[in-house]
């Protein structure tokens, strides 16, 4: 192929092209991490939150409530790092 180019040698533009697609991938796979982070963090929540609510259920039955409300708590500090 024949280029109209006088500025930069068919090097140059093979150079720019492979830097410029290094930056994109390096881009897409940065976005790749911090949505499969994301998704780990959440699912570490979600899981605690499961504790916590057999806790909540097994306390209530035993009627220890004072357990009952420091548990509430903790579930309430879960549900609002969810909802951010």
């Amino acid at each position: 192929m024949d280029y109209d180019n006088n500025y930069m040698k068919r090097e140059d533009l093979d150079y720019l092209a492979d830097m410029v697609s290094l930056n994109i991938i390096r881009y897409l796979e940065s976005l790749d991490w911090f949505s499969m982070n994301k998704l780990e963090a959440e699912e570490e929540l979600l899981a605690e939150m499961a504790r916590l609510m057999t806790l909540l259920s097994a306390y209530e039955e035993k009627g220890q409530y004072e357990k009952c409300a420091i548990i509430q708590n903790k579930i309430d500090k879960i549900n609002r790092k969810l909802n951010k």
